[in-house]
């Protein structure tokens, strides 16, 4: 968010991100949230889309339906939970729906991180491929990591697993934080 914060100081308005990732949706969905409150909380109207993928077809299809039993949001915020989360009518299981100015946001789509090309060009101002990169070899990461630094703005951020790292890519990005590498500049 400190990131973010310089852009839009910038001048900057218009943000795409990438959950590579996305599984059942609660990453992109997250990151929607943080992004609608970090422009709340600045007073300012920001064009935010997410591309939200993943392999698997069958959580794609729960991903997009953005619906979650709402004992997963036991850690959420009750304001957040009032302002971007509706209970699903008729329902006796408890089960909460992601609200529309969320869900618009996001969209999803299948890819396989291994097809090399993504059929994508950016620019992008960060890419997740959060805990994903393990179930790579050293190719593979390699590859992964060369089409987000070619999909990702100047100074875009790339968003790491707790226990990956980007030790082998060192002359295409730099460490800015714990899991989060910035493109380095050509």
């Amino acid at each position: 968010s400190a990131q973010l914060k310089i852009w839009i100081a910038a001048g900057q308005s218009r943000f795409r991100f990438w959950s590579a990732a996305s599984s059942t949706g609660e990453e992109p969905y997250t990151l929607a949230i943080t992004l609608l409150e970090l422009a709340r909380g600045l007073g300012k109207k920001l064009d935010l889309k997410i591309l939200a993928t993943d392999l698997s077809n069958r959580v794609l299809k729960e991903a997009s339906r953005g619906e979650y039993a709402e004992a997963r949001l036991k850690g959420v915020n009750k304001g957040l939970q009032s302002r971007y989360f509706r209970p699903v009518p008729g329902d006796d299981k408890k089960t909460v729906c992601v609200a529309d100015e969320v869900r618009s946001m996001v969209s999803f789509h299948r890819l396989n991180l291994s097809q090399i090309p993504y059929a994508m060009k950016g620019p992008l101002d960060a890419i997740f491929v959060r805990n994903v990169m393990i179930y790579f070899d050293d190719k593979g990461r390699d590859d992964v990591v060369g089409e987000c630094h070619r999909m990702l703005r100047p100074d875009g951020l790339l968003i790491v697993g707790k226990s990956e790292s980007l030790v082998r890519s060192g002359e295409l990005f730099d460490r800015a934080a714990p899991s989060v590498y910035r493109k380095r500049d050509s």
